[in-house]
């Protein structure tokens, strides 16, 4: 990848962050190998290229020690459905979402984890916040579906189950 196609990030220096007050969203590139759907959540890393310093998206895994900052693909900034594998797409991190995938029945104003190897969120099953919470569901769904949520916008521990 060269600095000319990280379009937005010059010489290491983070200048894709879209948002207003509340909401916000981080332009991000996309090394999974494959391509991500929207609604889906993944881990946003920091890579140190041959390029400069740009974040990345990485699979969701265990991490019971240190804390992950989780990110939703997003269609709100640009209109686009995902991101293509290698290549430029959007994130958001924090603030009201449209779309939240999930692995099953979500109640409203529940809090939202991720698990291991799971690109989906997950009801934690109460209104309290744990180390685990990315997001509160602010509608409801029986059932895999999705959601709309507020994301939190802190980094979170990635339970094994």
């Amino acid at each position: 990848m060269s600095v000319s196609n990280a379009n937005g990030y010059q010489g290491g220096n983070s200048i894709g962050m879209n948002g207003g007050d509340f909401d916000q969203f981080i332009k991000c590139y996309n090394d999974t190998g494959a391509a991500v759907t929207e609604g889906d959540c993944y881990i946003v890393n920091f890579a140190d290229g041959a390029d400069g310093y740009y974040p990345t998206i990485t699979a969701v895994a265990t991490d019971a020690t240190s804390r992950n900052f989780l990110g939703v693909v997003t269609n709100d900034v640009h209109g686009a459905a995902g991101i293509p594998s290698n290549d430029w797409g959007w994130m958001q991190v924090r603030g009201y979402c449209a779309k939240i995938n999930t692995t099953g029945s979500v109640t409203i104003n529940h809090t939202l984890e991720v698990l291991n190897g799971v690109a989906t969120a997950s009801t934690e099953g109460a209104a309290t916040l744990t180390a685990n919470t990315f997001a509160i569901a602010k509608t409801a769904v029986t059932g895999a579906g999705s959601v709309d949520g507020v994301l939190l916008g802190d980094k979170v521990v990635i339970a094994a189950s």
